[in-house]
């Protein structure tokens, strides 16, 4: 009789990284959104900076960006300085949300929250405080503006030489699985010259969009597991024959602890087998009982994955 061996992993799809790069986001207290950089918790991390001009990874910005990140198990906060000598000339055209706000003067932020360098969320946000958020997949190929993070803060502050900017993205929308680091890459578009000037934190060639290799942001004594799917082992696990063909039935119950409505593509499948993929819609702290059967194919050992 086939031995079945229950080893369980969750996979949850919602409809080369460079590994040297690490930006570090202590937990404390949260800031308050004002632009000005004078909270307590700023002085817990370390600035980032030494942007390069895209396309040419060895050639840093004359006009350089800095930023540091922290956050208090809710919000992901990010503080950013850009040099600017001409104040006066900063593009601001973009006044609605999901505007052009990437023809600016902006910032634009990237975090992949599930670390599958391949989809992610971006944000850019502009010198008058106009945010474009979206959501990207297939490694930044495929996106859609309709995706708005509803709790997405900014505030801006201009200086003599130089503007700041104070933000904060609420983790519920990021789409976290647990992992406590994340991708991350910080770029910023300048305009104030007259020219448009591109800039990132990671060195890039071809464009932004790059989730392969966004640098790692460490979330530091974070826990996340309010944000998680709650799956129980399985039971009633029956190996049975349908139709002529050995299927492993059995069940198990999960639960939505993720903070939002979220639609959910969940597979079972046996390494030596075949898989059943089901799709299904479960609201924040709402659990349901499903059912699976999955062919069992060649007999011998083999490993339940769902």
């Amino acid at each position: 009789m086939k031995k079945i061996i229950p080893i369980f992993l969750f996979v949850f799809v919602a409809l080369s990284a460079n590994a040297t790069l690490q930006i570090n986001a202590p937990k404390t207290s949260a800031p308050v959104i004002d632009g000005k950089l004078e909270d307590a918790c700023w002085q817990q991390t370390e600035w980032k900076t030494n942007f390069t001009i895209l396309n040419k990874t060895k050639v840093l910005a004359a006009q350089q960006t800095r930023f540091k990140t922290v956050h208090d198990n809710n919000f992901l906060y990010i503080a950013v300085e850009f040099d600017e000598p001409n104040i006066n000339g900063l593009k601001a055209q973009a006044t609605k949300r999901d505007g052009k706000v990437y023809h600016d003067d902006c910032v634009e932020i990237f975090v992949d929250a599930n670390r599958d360098k391949s989809s992610y969320k971006h944000f850019c946000f502009n010198s008058i405080d106009t945010v474009y958020d979206e959501e990207r997949r297939q490694g930044g190929h495929v996106g859609t503006v309709l995706w708005n993070s509803a709790d997405v803060k900014n505030a801006s502050t201009k200086q003599q030489n130089k503007w700041l900017m104070e933000i904060s993205i609420p983790f519920v929308e990021l789409g976290i699985n647990g992992k406590t680091t994340w991708g991350m890459n910080v770029t910023r578009n300048r305009q104030a010259s007259g020219k448009a000037q591109f800039s990132t934190f990671v060195p890039l060639t071809g464009g932004f969009q790059e989730p392969a290799n966004f640098a790692d942001l460490n979330l530091k004594d974070a826990d996340l597991s309010k944000f998680s799917w709650d799956v129980k082992a399985p039971y009633d696990l029956r190996t049975v024959s349908m139709n002529g063909e050995k299927v492993l039935t059995g069940k198990t119950f999960i639960t939505n602890k993720t903070g939002k409505f979220c639609f959910v593509k969940w597979i079972a499948s046996l390494a030596s087998g075949g898989e059943q993929i089901q799709t299904f819609a479960l609201d924040n702290n709402l659990g349901k009982e499903y059912s699976f059967a999955v062919p069992v194919g060649e007999n011998g050992s083999t490993i339940l994955t769902m």
